[in-house]
């Protein structure tokens, strides 16, 4: 993955189409809150 961002084609854009942004959001939003108290020891 580190090559492809570091790519000349590589361009910045949104994740997926504009109606499956939101719940991308969320579903990272949630590994956050799941995941945070365990890394965080």
């Amino acid at each position: 993955m580190s090559k492809g961002l570091k790519s000349q084609s590589h361009q910045v854009g949104a994740l997926s189409s504009s109606n499956f942004e939101g719940p991308l959001l969320d579903f990272y939003k949630y590994l956050d809150r799941k995941l945070s108290p365990l890394l965080n020891t």
